[in-house]
């Protein structure tokens, strides 16, 4: 290596990890002071960076507050994986990767939601970014699949990558059909008992998606 390229490589580490500093600080004062109240100038201060540097990194506050929000998503994705029982069968395994991923939405404030919705229609480098975790998803899922396939729990013949975009495809169409509109509180963290009864509901009902996709649709003649 160069020290040409060995002083850019130094240069891209300390932009991405003063980029990771301002959306730790992001996170924190949205939290404590919600986002109509902080201000950038608030999170450089937080962060410790110039003001001008906020916006080398985001163009504006929602992009920053989206930013913010995407790298949560992200973090509480590999917490799900992190913590996933291996101990289990394939189905519970894949029934422990969607709650946590209804929680992750239930359990946030209504303006995230609201941001959430908007990144997923609008194009533009937060989409882009969803778009990344959600094919992870879909590869680690994949994996998932496969191990089970080596453990026989599933069919030899199975296509586990269409199988994968197929249980991810059933996690997105729930969150919109029972969550989408769920309103709450209000406040991140939080839920009522309204959301619990919705919790209980898209639970059962993954619990049914997962069984007819483990014993198909079709008669074993038509295979």
């Amino acid at each position: 290596m160069t020290p040409h390229e060995a002083g850019r490589t130094r240069r891209e580490k300390q932009k991405a990890e003063t980029r990771t500093q301002i959306l730790e600080s992001a996170r924190r004062l949205f939290a404590e002071k919600g986002y109509r109240q902080a201000t950038i100038r608030d999170v450089a201060g937080e962060a410790g960076v110039a003001l001008g540097t906020i916006f080398t990194h985001f163009p504006d506050k929602e992009a920053l507050l989206s930013a913010a929000l995407i790298d949560e998503l992200d973090r509480d994705f590999q917490r799900s994986w992190e913590t996933i029982p291996v101990e289990t069968g394939i189905r519970e395994q894949m029934l422990h990767l969607a709650v946590e991923g209804y929680r992750s939405w239930l359990n946030r404030s209504n303006r995230d939601r609201e941001l959430l919705r908007k990144i997923c229609f609008t194009q533009g480098p937060a989409r882009d970014e969803l778009k990344f975790i959600d094919r992870g998803a879909v590869e680690q899922m994949q994996r998932l699949l496969d191990a089970a396939r080596l453990r026989g729990e599933i069919r030899s013949d199975t296509d586990t990558e269409i199988a994968a975009r197929t249980a991810f495809s059933m996690y997105l169409v729930n969150i919109l059909y029972w969550l989408d509109d769920y309103e709450g509180d209000g406040k991140a963290g939080e839920h009522d008992a309204a959301g619990d009864k919705r919790m209980e509901a898209i639970v059962e009902d993954t619990r049914r998606f997962i069984g007819l996709l483990f014993r198909g649709m079709g008669h074993d003649t038509d295979r």
